[in-house]
């Protein structure tokens, strides 16, 4: 059946049709949704039901996909797409304009206008095989992350491994994380955390906590923990709370961005990524998922990240870093260099 989504998913791209490809952590059940018709669906009161695809660009709407068909592959198991290795060098300007980036961030933040900010970049890379042939690298080398494979022809191909939860609804409970911090993983042994990594992810969780309680909430953190994604291992607070008839979608206002992928203060991070950072990231740092799929209010979604653009023969992949007053430019660099790791091994050097 696993094999038949995904002949059913090429069709729909040979005509055109939005559909999206998907799997969540630590499931074997893979979930084929599609939309008859090109439409493009942009959400509003949240009271619509499929599968959300919101831009980092909070001013901007999300998009949806509708439910007019769903099928289900209860036990797959994936299997790599083999290939000659694709040779990849990035650019040593496209460093030294990172590195640049950074120490403008550093700036700001060494003169108070900023405590954390979130400066990312983007990596084209040419391509012209279809990427959903690659697809199942990414589910087979991460079991804990959310996999998927969005296509719609307005937006083009969008496909990544996340390992953050932006929010999950069920019943009368919320669950979300505040995940930031990041160390390259040797072996299987614990990373020791520096104070700037520690710092890092208490800006996330202090955000989170303010924002549920100002809505009248009463979050519970949990200890924060170690995970492991790929080859990275980050810091993960988990924090729940009653709902007690909060709006969903007032709480995705007050949520997104978080400072896991904009920085602290809010308005001052954004409004330093828009005059500095010099691209638009589209849908990467947005949130994406289930979304009231079963008419019941609940969801499922996932911030982008690890993750990549696919169009005319260009797969952009996208990485970016927390900047705190610890931070070293070229340790950051190759923070990013990690990360693009994700994606670039599995979709482009994947090896019998």
């Amino acid at each position: 059946m696993a094999e038949d989504l995904f002949d059913i998913a090429r069709e729909q791209f040979k005509h055109l049709n939005p559909f999206v490809l998907y799997r969540k952590p630590f499931s074997q059940k893979l979930r084929l949704l599609i939309q008859s018709g090109a439409d493009v669906n942009s959400v509003s009161s949240f009271d619509e039901s499929g599968f959300i695809m919101a831009p980092y660009d909070s001013s901007q709407p999300p998009l949806y996909l509708k439910p007019d068909q769903l099928f289900t592959a209860d036990q797959y198991k994936p299997t790599p797409f083999y290939q000659r290795e694709i040779s990849f060098a990035g650019s040593r300007e496209a460093g030294k304009e990172y590195i640049n980036l950074i120490s403008r961030a550093l700036r700001e933040i060494k003169s108070g206008a900023l405590n954390k900010v979130v400066v990312s970049r983007k990596i084209d890379i040419p391509l012209q095989l279809n990427p959903l042939d690659r697809f199942n690298n990414l589910l087979l080398e991460h079991s804990g992350a959310f996999c998927y494979f969005w296509y719609h022809p307005a937006t083009g191909i969008w496909t990544g491994a996340t390992p953050e939860l932006f929010l999950s609804v069920k019943k009368d409970q919320i669950l979300t994380y505040a995940l930031a911090g990041t160390k390259v993983a040797h072996y299987d042994s614990l990373p020791e955390w520096t104070d700037k990594e520690k710092q890092e992810q208490r800006y996330v969780t202090d955000f989170i906590l303010e924002q549920l309680r100002s809505s009248g909430l009463e979050p519970i953190p949990s200890e924060t923990l170690s995970i492991k994604a790929g080859q990275l291992w980050h810091l993960k607070t988990e924090i729940k709370a009653k709902i007690n008839g909060q709006n969903i979608r007032r709480l995705i206002l007050k949520l997104h961005p978080t400072p896991a992928v904009c920085g602290t203060p809010k308005k001052e991070a954004i409004a330093f990524l828009q005059k500095n950072e010099d691209y638009d990231r589209g849908f990467y740092t947005g949130y994406l998922g289930e979304f009231n799929l079963k008419g019941s209010g609940e969801c499922d979604l996932f911030v982008n990240l690890r993750c990549m653009s696919w169009e005319k023969g260009i797969a952009r992949v996208y990485v970016g870093g927390g900047i705190t007053q610890q931070s070293v430019p070229k340790e950051e660099w190759l923070e990013t260099e990690q990360k693009s790791h994700t994606i670039i091994n599995a979709l482009f050097n994947y090896q019998e």
